[in-house]
């Protein structure tokens, strides 16, 4: 058996006497065993930092709603003793603050998670990971504001019982793919309003049952193509006053039995047969202009010019007519009622002109209603539907979309673009970056990230840095897109992040209904394995605390009619080969330029890339600069080895300024 004893001299015989019977001790006498502290150094108050008001704790903020603010960010600095802050090891802290408009509650993990009171009872919860809440009982939620959710992923709400929701005011909802529904029951709905849809492609309703329709008020239907009522059983067409039924070329009825019964009946035309081999025919009266044919007649009376020997019987006898017939003649009251004779100027002023005559038929000739609806010839065949300004600046970075009259002149028209957005010459330059200037290293000490998550140790590089790259990306198996029989949205890249983080762009949403292929699918996956790490890159940097890395232009579905530029960015977007990300401040919601050419700045540090692209624009109707960050990746073969090509470029307005340099731009007087 193995004693405390046995243990220490195994430890003497392997270290030695003399480091054994120093273990634990120090070399002064004030000094700690362990090594921690002071935790500052020998000349500095071992006061916490964050206490003496030398430092702020926050914690690290990196998800959040865009274009919101929040005031999550403390930047009062104790005063002490006001403030009782507790340190652990390992940087965990709980600090209890009584400063002066500083007053807080905190509770701080060393991943930067945590629970903070702020001073003016706003509550911040921050996850650096996952968030599971658990109630056995029920659970309230009373909200005295407004509320904003925004899921960068995918949501699943699964309601097991019942399901209530009020709206008091208007419900408005957009969906940029499809909507797929399955209901068992029934669905019953009443609006006191009035239904309004407009659909720009086909409507197909399947019913097995029966249909009803009641309308108290009229029932108009517009149809410009061919209308086609296909029915196996009876059909039945009732009507309490009029019925018109009106054709301006043809009217077809065929039928092996027809019937029609009026008390009043007007059949007329100007050419044409009516009547048939074994047809009956009764009336009151008969006009015709020219012949009548039958095989044989019978008649009470007859007026007119007879042809035969009938009239010539009555006559005397005479050799030359031979024997005398008998007959008479009686002379009866003719019946001349008539209309009128339906001839072909009848006719045509009946058809053209009466309200019974043919009802002249002219939707949308000039497809000008239709182009209303749809939009794509008003947008240039970029697309057949209104856009936002976000969406609009998405399409100009298409060389082609750029330079189309129509697409351009439109957005401005609807208030998306500004109308000198044309102009390509920035107001003032800031900071500039090119391909060969100092690269950061080295490894960050664990629990010490400093600011810029670098050590700030710098080289001057030599000629083939910044060149391209041959480099193979590490993945673990269970990411790996080649594993996948089925891809769908929530399919994972990363144990953070899926695919539906890159269709949901919060500038230009997509989805991949339209990729029906796998191979395509896991292509895209494959494409977008980069840009998992350029996102995880941010999420480890302090410096980058309190802001938000946004992917605002993921990946691009174009419309059937658009025109895609290769190789240009939209071309890229369509694999996912390209994103572009903003930075967000999570206090005010705003973009954060600054941020974002810093996060730039690393990741031409850290990362691999075909092209790293600065995009300033003033598309914006308000005036206002924009900036994104457009993140270009080589197309990932399935053994994930890739050349990156390590370009660096800057564009004022989709113009080039730089193909070798990021370059700082900086907006007019209040420009962001």
């Amino acid at each position: 058996m193995t004693t405390e004893k046995d243990d220490l001299q195994d430890r003497i015989a392997a270290q030695g006497q003399g480091k054994v019977n120093s273990d634990g001790r120090t070399s002064d006498a004030w000094g700690d065993a362990s090594g921690i502290y002071p935790q500052y150094g020998p000349n500095e108050s071992g006061v916490n930092r964050a206490a003496r008001g030398e430092k702020i704790n926050n914690l690290d903020v990196k998800t959040t709603v865009p274009n919101v603010e929040h005031n999550i960010t403390q930047d009062v600095a104790s005063i002490y003793p006001k403030s009782d802050v507790n340190e652990s090891e390992t940087g965990h802290v709980i600090e209890i603050n009584d400063t002066p408009g500083g007053e807080r509650i905190l509770i701080y993990h060393n991943t930067g998670a945590g629970f903070d009171i702020r001073p003016d009872g706003t509550i911040v919860i921050n996850s650096k990971n996952n968030n599971v809440e658990s109630t056995d009982g029920n659970k309230y939620m009373a909200i005295g504001g407004d509320g904003k959710i925004t899921v960068f992923g995918n949501l699943d709400l699964d309601v097991r019982g019942d399901m209530s929701v009020k709206v008091g005011g208007n419900l408005n909802w957009r969906v940029n793919g499809s909507i797929v529904g399955s209901l068992v029951g029934s669905m019953i709905s009443r609006i006191s309003g009035s239904v309004r849809r407009v659909i720009t492609k086909n409507l197909q309703d399947q019913v097995l049952g029966n249909i009803f329709s009641l309308g108290l008020g009229g029932l108009t239907s517009y149809v410009k193509g061919d209308y086609k009522v296909v029915n196996h059983g009876a059909m039945s067409l009732f009507s309490k006053t009029k019925t018109r039924i009106s054709s301006e070329e043809e009217l077809d009825v065929a039928s092996n039995n027809i019937n029609i019964g009026a008390r009043d009946l007007t059949a007329i035309g100007d050419t044409g047969t009516i009547g048939g081999q074994n047809i009956i025919y009764y009336g009151y009266n008969g006009h015709f202009q020219k012949s009548l044919y039958a095989e044989s007649m019978s008649a009470d009376t007859f007026h007119g010019d007879l042809t035969g020997t009938a009239t010539g019987a009555v006559r005397a006898g005479t050799a030359s007519f031979g024997a005398s017939h008998g007959g008479s003649v009686t002379n009866t009251a003719l019946d001349t009622k008539a209309t009128v004779l339906p001839t072909g100027a009848l006719m045509n002023d009946f058809l053209d002109n009466s309200e019974a005559g043919i009802t002249k038929i002219n939707i949308d000739p000039d497809g000008s209603l239709a182009e209303g609806i749809d939009g794509t010839k008003l947008n240039g065949g970029v697309t057949d539907r209104e856009l936002t300004t976000e969406e609009t600046r998405a399409r100009l970075r298409n060389p082609n979309h750029l330079a189309n009259t129509d697409f351009y002149t439109s957005q401005v028209a609807a208030g998306n673009l500004a109308p000198n957005f044309a102009n390509s010459s920035p107001s003032s330059i800031g900071r500039v970056i090119a391909t060969t200037d100092n690269t950061y290293t080295g490894e960050n000490p664990i629990g010490q990230l400093p600011e810029d998550g670098f050590r700030g140790t710098t080289f001057s590089q030599t000629e083939s840095a910044g060149q391209a790259r041959n480099l193979t990306i590490q993945v673990e198996g269970r990411y790996n897109p080649s594993r996948w029989t089925s891809i769908i949205p929530n399919t994972p890249l990363s144990n953070k992040l899926t695919l539906a983080n890159f269709l949901g762009g919060y500038g230009d949403v997509a989805n991949i209904n339209h990729i029906t292929d796998l191979e395509e699918r896991r292509q895209i996956l494959r494409n977008l394995l980069p840009h998992t790490g350029f996102v995880n890159l941010f999420n480890t940097l302090k410096s980058m605390a309190g802001h938000n890395l946004v992917i605002t232009e993921g990946l691009y579905r174009p419309s059937e009619t658009e025109t895609i530029d290769p190789d240009s960015i939209l071309d890229l977007r369509q694999t996912g080969r390209a994103v572009a990300y903003e930075v967000h401040n999570n206090t005010t919601g705003l973009l954060s330029p600054e941020k974002l050419f810093d996060f730039a700045r690393l990741v031409k540090n850290a990362s691999q890339f075909n092209e790293l692209s600065l995009r300033y624009d003033t598309f914006d109707p308000s005036g206002n600069q924009h900036v994104s960050l457009i993140i270009t990746t080589p197309v990932i073969p399935e053994d994930l080895t890739a050349r990156f090509e390590q370009k660096l470029s800057t564009y004022y307005n989709e113009v080039l300024q730089s193909a070798t340099s990021l370059v700082e731009m900086r907006p007019a007087v209040g420009g962001f």
